[in-house]
C-alpha cells in the first residue's frame, strides 16, 4: 500500500511539474475588413477575429493578409509576455496588387 501511495503521490507531482513549465502565449489579431484572410506563422486562421496560440519558444507571430490569394499585408510583432492581448491589424487604404519586386530608387 505504501508503494502504491508513493507511486501515485509522485505521478500527481511530476503532472503538476511538466504542465506549469509548458508556456504557451494566447494572442488574437483583428482585422476590420472582411475580405482579408489571416494567416499566423504560415497557417490560415480565419477572417476578421483570430485567435492564435503559441508554442512554447514562439516570441514572434509572423503576420500575413491575403485578399482573394494576393498578399497585401505582411507584418512581424513580437508576442511573448503579450497573453491574452488583442492586436488590431491595420491595412493600408492604397495598398497596391503585385506580384513583381518593387526596388526603390533615388
Amino acid at each position: 500500500m505504501n508503494k502504491i501511495c508513493k507511486f501515485l503521490l509522485v505521478q500527481v507531482f511530476s503532472s503538476f511539474i511538466f504542465s506549469s513549465c509548458s508556456t504557451v502565449t494566447a494572442v488574437s489579431f483583428l482585422c476590420h475588413d472582411r475580405d482579408i484572410q489571416i494567416y499566423v506563422n504560415d497557417t490560415y486562421l480565419g477572417k476578421e477575429l483570430v485567435t492564435y496560440t503559441a508554442p512554447k519558444g514562439v516570441t514572434t507571430a509572423d503576420i500575413e493578409c491575403k485578399k482573394d490569394g494576393i498578399t497585401i499585408f505582411t507584418k512581424s510583432i513580437y508576442i511573448k509576455g503579450y497573453n491574452g492581448r488583442l492586436f488590431e491589424l491595420t491595412i493600408p487604404e492604397s495598398y497596391n496588387y503585385s506580384s513583381e519586386r518593387h526596388i526603390n530608387s533615388k
